[in-house]
Protein backbone atom coordinates (compact mmCIF):
# COMPACT_ATOMS: atom_id res chain seq x y z
CA UNK A 1 0.00 0.00 0.00
CA UNK A 2 1.30 3.24 -1.37
CA UNK A 3 1.54 6.08 1.61
CA UNK A 4 2.71 9.41 1.81
CA UNK A 5 5.15 10.20 4.74
CA UNK A 6 3.39 12.60 6.41
CA UNK A 7 0.21 10.20 6.96
CA UNK A 8 2.64 8.17 8.57
CA UNK A 9 3.06 7.91 12.46
CA UNK A 10 5.31 5.69 14.82
CA UNK A 11 3.61 2.60 16.77
CA UNK A 12 1.45 3.82 19.24
CA UNK A 13 3.62 2.39 22.40
CA UNK A 14 6.94 3.73 21.06
CA UNK A 15 7.66 7.19 22.87
CA UNK A 16 9.91 9.32 20.27
CA UNK A 17 10.69 12.00 22.30
CA UNK A 18 11.87 9.49 25.36
CA UNK A 19 13.55 7.23 23.45
CA UNK A 20 14.57 9.55 19.82
CA UNK A 21 16.24 7.69 17.09
CA UNK A 22 20.51 7.48 17.18
CA UNK A 23 21.77 9.66 15.09
CA UNK A 24 24.70 7.61 13.89
CA UNK A 25 22.13 4.64 12.58
CA UNK A 26 20.23 7.55 10.90
CA UNK A 27 23.46 9.08 9.46
CA UNK A 28 24.52 5.06 7.70
CA UNK A 29 20.84 4.55 7.17
CA UNK A 30 20.07 8.21 5.21
CA UNK A 31 23.50 6.72 3.29
CA UNK A 32 21.76 3.84 2.11
CA UNK A 33 18.76 4.58 1.10
CA UNK A 34 20.31 7.56 -1.14
CA UNK A 35 22.80 4.43 -2.52
CA UNK A 36 20.36 1.65 -3.10
CA UNK A 37 16.85 3.00 -2.02
CA UNK A 38 14.72 2.32 0.47
CA UNK A 39 13.70 -1.14 1.33
CA UNK A 40 9.86 -1.32 1.13
CA UNK A 41 9.30 -4.32 4.37
CA UNK A 42 8.45 -2.18 6.61
CA UNK A 43 4.86 -3.58 8.72
CA UNK A 44 2.40 -1.50 9.69
CA UNK A 45 -1.20 -0.99 10.19
CA UNK A 46 -4.11 1.14 9.15
CA UNK A 47 -5.58 3.99 11.29
CA UNK A 48 -7.74 7.18 11.21
CA UNK A 49 -5.65 9.33 8.58
CA UNK A 50 -3.31 7.19 7.50
CA UNK A 51 -1.14 3.98 9.09
CA UNK A 52 1.13 3.23 12.31
CA UNK A 53 4.35 1.24 11.81
CA UNK A 54 5.13 -1.22 13.96
CA UNK A 55 8.64 -1.37 13.79
CA UNK A 56 11.31 0.65 11.75
CA UNK A 57 11.49 3.92 12.99
CA UNK A 58 14.94 4.94 12.06
CA UNK A 59 14.06 4.30 8.62
CA UNK A 60 10.79 6.17 8.75
CA UNK A 61 12.87 9.10 10.52
CA UNK A 62 15.60 8.86 7.98
CA UNK A 63 12.97 8.84 5.01
CA UNK A 64 11.28 11.95 6.64
CA UNK A 65 14.34 13.85 6.48
CA UNK A 66 15.68 12.73 2.90
CA UNK A 67 12.49 13.47 1.32
CA UNK A 68 9.33 15.84 1.34
CA UNK A 69 6.19 15.21 3.35
CA UNK A 70 4.15 14.19 0.02
CA UNK A 71 6.46 11.14 -1.24
CA UNK A 72 4.93 7.86 -1.34
CA UNK A 73 6.36 4.79 -0.34
CA UNK A 74 5.06 1.16 -0.20
CA UNK A 75 4.33 -0.33 3.39
CA UNK A 76 2.76 -4.10 4.26
CA UNK A 77 -0.69 -3.62 5.64
CA UNK A 78 -1.28 -6.16 8.37
CA UNK A 79 -4.26 -6.26 10.53
CA UNK A 80 -2.47 -5.67 13.96
CA UNK A 81 -4.21 -5.39 17.23
CA UNK A 82 -2.83 -3.13 20.04
CA UNK A 83 -1.55 -6.73 22.29
CA UNK A 84 1.24 -7.12 19.05
CA UNK A 85 1.76 -3.76 18.59
CA UNK A 86 2.98 -3.26 21.99
CA UNK A 87 4.79 -6.67 21.85
CA UNK A 88 6.62 -5.55 18.70
CA UNK A 89 7.54 -2.37 20.05
CA UNK A 90 9.48 -4.16 23.24
CA UNK A 91 11.68 -6.05 20.58
CA UNK A 92 12.59 -3.53 18.80
CA UNK A 93 13.46 -0.98 22.14
CA UNK A 94 15.52 -4.27 23.12
CA UNK A 95 17.23 -4.30 19.65
CA UNK A 96 18.16 -0.30 19.83
CA UNK A 97 18.84 0.69 23.36
CA UNK A 98 20.18 -3.05 24.69
CA UNK A 99 20.01 -3.73 28.55
CA UNK A 100 19.45 0.32 29.67
CA UNK A 101 17.47 0.06 32.76
CA UNK A 102 15.19 3.74 31.24
CA UNK A 103 14.21 1.85 28.42
CA UNK A 104 13.47 -1.31 30.00
CA UNK A 105 11.23 0.57 32.31
CA UNK A 106 9.72 2.66 29.87
CA UNK A 107 8.66 -0.42 27.81
CA UNK A 108 7.13 -1.69 31.10
CA UNK A 109 5.54 2.00 31.43
CA UNK A 110 3.85 1.49 28.13
CA UNK A 111 2.77 -1.71 28.38
CA UNK A 112 1.02 -1.12 32.10
CA UNK A 113 -0.13 2.12 30.96
CA UNK A 114 -1.78 -0.35 27.72
CA UNK A 115 -2.95 -2.45 30.34
CA UNK A 116 -4.63 0.17 32.35
CA UNK A 117 -6.90 1.32 29.29
CA UNK A 118 -8.26 -1.87 28.64
CA UNK A 119 -5.82 -1.74 24.83
CA UNK A 120 -3.48 -4.43 26.23
CA UNK A 121 -4.22 -7.81 27.13
CA UNK A 122 -2.04 -9.25 29.58
CA UNK A 123 -3.43 -12.68 30.05
CA UNK A 124 -5.29 -14.62 33.02
CA UNK A 125 -3.90 -14.01 36.73
CA UNK A 126 -4.45 -17.18 38.56
CA UNK A 127 -6.85 -17.67 41.45
CA UNK A 128 -4.76 -18.58 44.05
CA UNK A 129 -1.95 -15.49 43.36
CA UNK A 130 -0.86 -13.68 46.89
CA UNK A 131 -2.31 -10.47 47.74
CA UNK A 132 1.48 -9.22 48.00
CA UNK A 133 2.43 -10.04 44.73
CA UNK A 134 -0.20 -8.15 42.98
CA UNK A 135 -0.14 -4.75 41.38
CA UNK A 136 -3.05 -2.58 39.45
CA UNK A 137 -2.95 -0.74 36.73
CA UNK A 138 -1.90 2.51 35.83
CA UNK A 139 0.19 1.74 39.47
CA UNK A 140 3.59 0.48 39.82
CA UNK A 141 3.81 -0.56 43.38
CA UNK A 142 2.18 -3.78 45.45
CA UNK A 143 -1.59 -2.81 46.52
CA UNK A 144 -4.45 -0.76 44.66
CA UNK A 145 -2.38 2.84 45.78
CA UNK A 146 -5.89 4.53 46.28
CA UNK A 147 -6.39 3.44 42.49
CA UNK A 148 -10.20 4.29 42.29
CA UNK A 149 -11.15 1.68 40.31
CA UNK A 150 -8.74 -1.43 41.31
CA UNK A 151 -9.97 -3.33 38.02
CA UNK A 152 -6.76 -3.99 36.48
CA UNK A 153 -4.88 -6.44 38.52
CA UNK A 154 -1.07 -7.67 37.15
CA UNK A 155 1.76 -9.33 38.41
CA UNK A 156 5.47 -9.08 37.61
CA UNK A 157 5.01 -12.91 36.28
CA UNK A 158 2.12 -11.72 33.90
CA UNK A 159 4.46 -9.40 32.26
CA UNK A 160 7.36 -11.86 32.06
CA UNK A 161 5.08 -13.73 30.16
CA UNK A 162 4.13 -10.75 27.67
CA UNK A 163 7.26 -9.31 27.21
CA UNK A 164 9.18 -12.70 27.30
CA UNK A 165 11.74 -11.02 30.00
CA UNK A 166 13.00 -12.71 33.04
CA UNK A 167 12.20 -12.29 36.77
CA UNK A 168 14.87 -9.78 37.54
CA UNK A 169 14.56 -7.62 34.43
CA UNK A 170 11.12 -6.93 34.98
CA UNK A 171 11.20 -6.52 38.28
CA UNK A 172 13.81 -4.26 38.35
CA UNK A 173 12.07 -2.26 36.57
CA UNK A 174 8.90 -2.25 38.13
CA UNK A 175 10.48 -1.50 41.28
CA UNK A 176 12.38 1.83 39.77
CA UNK A 177 9.20 2.89 38.60
CA UNK A 178 7.71 2.77 41.68
CA UNK A 179 10.15 4.55 43.09
CA UNK A 180 9.40 7.25 40.83
CA UNK A 181 5.71 6.52 41.47
CA UNK A 182 6.55 7.35 45.24
CA UNK A 183 8.40 10.45 44.62
CA UNK A 184 12.18 9.03 45.75
CA UNK A 185 13.65 8.72 42.40
CA UNK A 186 13.16 11.23 39.20
CA UNK A 187 12.81 9.29 35.91
CA UNK A 188 16.16 10.90 34.95
CA UNK A 189 18.04 8.75 37.77
CA UNK A 190 17.81 5.53 35.40
CA UNK A 191 19.18 6.84 32.39
CA UNK A 192 22.01 5.49 30.85
CA UNK A 193 22.45 2.79 34.15
CA UNK A 194 22.42 -1.37 33.09
CA UNK A 195 19.50 -2.75 34.98
CA UNK A 196 22.22 -4.16 37.44
CA UNK A 197 23.44 -0.27 38.67
CA UNK A 198 19.46 0.58 39.07
CA UNK A 199 18.93 -2.71 41.11
CA UNK A 200 21.32 -1.42 43.15
CA UNK A 201 19.40 2.46 43.57
CA UNK A 202 16.23 0.63 44.55
CA UNK A 203 17.61 -1.41 47.24
CA UNK A 204 19.44 1.08 48.76
CA UNK A 205 16.66 3.94 48.31
CA UNK A 206 14.86 1.23 49.88
CA UNK A 207 16.86 0.69 53.23
CA UNK A 208 17.77 4.02 53.57
CA UNK A 209 13.89 5.21 53.60
CA UNK A 210 12.66 2.41 55.17
CA UNK A 211 13.11 3.88 59.22
CA UNK A 212 11.39 7.16 57.58
CA UNK A 213 8.77 4.94 56.06
CA UNK A 214 7.72 2.62 58.87
CA UNK A 215 7.05 6.06 61.27
CA UNK A 216 5.15 7.62 58.76
CA UNK A 217 3.04 4.75 58.67
CA UNK A 218 2.46 4.33 62.62
CA UNK A 219 2.16 7.50 63.31
CA UNK A 220 -0.87 7.86 60.23
CA UNK A 221 -2.47 4.88 61.77
CA UNK A 222 -2.66 7.06 65.55
CA UNK A 223 -4.18 10.04 63.75
CA UNK A 224 -0.66 12.47 64.06
CA UNK A 225 -0.51 13.93 60.27
CA UNK A 226 2.19 15.90 61.20
CA UNK A 227 4.62 13.28 62.31
CA UNK A 228 4.01 11.34 59.35
CA UNK A 229 4.49 14.05 57.17
CA UNK A 230 7.76 15.23 58.31
CA UNK A 231 8.85 11.59 58.42
CA UNK A 232 7.82 11.65 54.48
CA UNK A 233 9.79 14.24 54.04
CA UNK A 234 12.63 13.07 55.48
CA UNK A 235 12.09 9.89 53.20
CA UNK A 236 12.27 11.63 50.30
CA UNK A 237 14.94 13.82 51.16
CA UNK A 238 16.86 10.88 52.08
CA UNK A 239 15.95 9.05 48.48
CA UNK A 240 17.27 11.96 46.59
CA UNK A 241 20.69 12.22 48.43
CA UNK A 242 21.09 8.72 47.72
CA UNK A 243 19.74 8.65 43.86
CA UNK A 244 21.89 11.80 43.33
CA UNK A 245 25.12 10.25 44.37
CA UNK A 246 24.83 6.84 42.62
CA UNK A 247 23.38 8.07 39.57
CA UNK A 248 26.25 10.57 39.24
CA UNK A 249 28.88 8.12 40.39
CA UNK A 250 27.35 4.90 38.37
CA UNK A 251 27.57 7.31 35.03
CA UNK A 252 31.07 8.53 36.00
CA UNK A 253 32.28 5.45 36.60
CA UNK A 254 33.46 6.01 40.07
CA UNK A 255 30.72 4.27 42.01
CA UNK A 256 30.26 0.16 41.30
CA UNK A 257 27.71 -1.78 42.45
CA UNK A 258 30.24 -3.22 45.29
CA UNK A 259 31.32 0.14 46.34
CA UNK A 260 27.01 0.90 46.38
CA UNK A 261 26.46 0.71 49.71
CA UNK A 262 28.93 2.22 50.94
CA UNK A 263 28.58 5.32 48.97
CA UNK A 264 24.76 5.68 49.61
CA UNK A 265 25.46 5.36 53.57
CA UNK A 266 27.45 8.36 53.36
CA UNK A 267 24.87 10.22 51.16
CA UNK A 268 22.56 9.17 53.12
CA UNK A 269 24.05 10.10 56.62
CA UNK A 270 26.88 12.23 55.65
CA UNK A 271 29.56 13.11 58.36
CA UNK A 272 29.78 16.56 59.94
CA UNK A 273 32.56 17.49 62.28
CA UNK A 274 32.42 16.14 65.43
CA UNK A 275 34.30 16.82 68.65
CA UNK A 276 35.29 13.08 70.23
CA UNK A 277 36.30 13.26 74.17
CA UNK A 278 39.01 11.04 75.82
CA UNK A 279 36.36 9.43 77.66
CA UNK A 280 34.63 8.08 73.95
CA UNK A 281 35.60 4.63 74.82
CA UNK A 282 33.90 4.68 78.56
CA UNK A 283 31.13 5.83 76.84
CA UNK A 284 30.88 3.38 74.05
CA UNK A 285 31.47 0.70 77.09
CA UNK A 286 28.10 1.76 78.83
CA UNK A 287 26.17 2.48 75.89
CA UNK A 288 26.82 -1.09 74.39
CA UNK A 289 26.16 -2.74 78.06
CA UNK A 290 23.00 -0.61 77.98
CA UNK A 291 21.65 -1.86 74.37
CA UNK A 292 22.66 -5.32 74.82
CA UNK A 293 19.82 -5.58 77.71
CA UNK A 294 17.05 -4.40 75.30
CA UNK A 295 14.32 -7.01 74.24
CA UNK A 296 16.35 -9.93 76.05
CA UNK A 297 14.35 -12.49 77.65
CA UNK A 298 14.48 -10.65 81.23
CA UNK A 299 13.97 -7.68 80.14
CA UNK A 300 10.54 -5.27 80.83
CA UNK A 301 10.03 -5.15 76.77
CA UNK A 302 11.66 -8.83 76.14
CA UNK A 303 9.21 -10.28 78.78
CA UNK A 304 6.47 -8.11 77.32
CA UNK A 305 6.92 -9.46 73.87
CA UNK A 306 7.71 -12.32 74.63
CA UNK A 307 3.88 -12.86 76.37
CA UNK A 308 2.68 -11.28 72.90
CA UNK A 309 4.33 -14.23 70.80
CA UNK A 310 2.89 -16.48 72.80
CA UNK A 311 -0.53 -15.73 72.22
CA UNK A 312 -0.41 -13.89 68.74
CA UNK A 313 -2.88 -15.83 66.99
CA UNK A 314 -5.13 -13.95 69.09
CA UNK A 315 -3.88 -10.27 68.03
CA UNK A 316 -5.92 -8.32 65.40
CA UNK A 317 -4.33 -7.47 62.15
CA UNK A 318 -3.69 -3.77 62.88
CA UNK A 319 -1.76 -4.86 66.64
CA UNK A 320 0.08 -7.21 64.76
CA UNK A 321 1.10 -4.82 61.85
CA UNK A 322 2.23 -2.39 64.31
CA UNK A 323 4.59 -4.72 65.90
CA UNK A 324 5.95 -5.72 62.65
CA UNK A 325 6.65 -2.33 61.14
CA UNK A 326 7.93 -1.31 64.69
CA UNK A 327 10.85 -4.38 64.57
CA UNK A 328 11.53 -3.70 60.80
CA UNK A 329 11.91 -0.10 61.75
CA UNK A 330 14.46 -0.54 64.93
CA UNK A 331 16.33 -3.26 63.01
CA UNK A 332 17.04 -1.42 59.31
CA UNK A 333 18.06 1.86 61.88
CA UNK A 334 20.46 -1.02 63.82
CA UNK A 335 21.79 -2.00 60.33
CA UNK A 336 22.80 1.71 59.90
CA UNK A 337 23.93 2.54 62.43
CA UNK A 338 26.40 -1.15 62.63
CA UNK A 339 27.44 -0.01 59.10
CA UNK A 340 28.63 3.50 60.15
CA UNK A 341 30.29 2.54 63.08
CA UNK A 342 32.17 0.05 60.85
CA UNK A 343 32.93 2.27 57.74
CA UNK A 344 34.90 5.49 59.34
CA UNK A 345 37.42 6.58 57.51
CA UNK A 346 41.09 5.32 58.77
CA UNK A 347 42.03 8.91 59.64
CA UNK A 348 39.14 9.13 61.84
CA UNK A 349 39.87 6.16 63.60
CA UNK A 350 43.61 7.62 64.15
CA UNK A 351 42.58 11.08 65.41
CA UNK A 352 39.94 9.02 67.47
CA UNK A 353 43.19 7.29 68.98
CA UNK A 354 45.21 9.59 69.71
CA UNK A 355 42.90 11.48 71.39
CA UNK A 356 42.27 8.81 74.11
CA UNK A 357 46.21 8.48 74.26
CA UNK A 358 47.00 6.03 72.21
CA UNK A 359 50.07 5.53 69.69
Amino acid sequence: MKVKLKNVRPNPFRDMETYPCKQDKLTALKRSIEDTEFWENIVARECKGGIEIAYGHHRLTALQEVYSPNTEFNFIIRDLSDTEMAKIMASENMEEWGSDADVEQETVRAIVKGYAEGRIDLGTMPAKTAKTSIRYAPNFAIGDGGVARPDHPYTTEMLMRFLGWNEFRVGTALQSLSLVEAGKAEAETFKGLSASQAEAVNQLVNRHTRGADTRAKLARKRGDEVTAKAAEREAAQTAKKVTTTLSKGFRKGTISTRSAGEAAFKAANPLGKTDELPEINRKAASLANSMSKMLTDDSQQGLALAEIIKFSKHLNEESLESLSLALSGLESRCAGLRAALHKRPAQKVRESVKMIGGQ
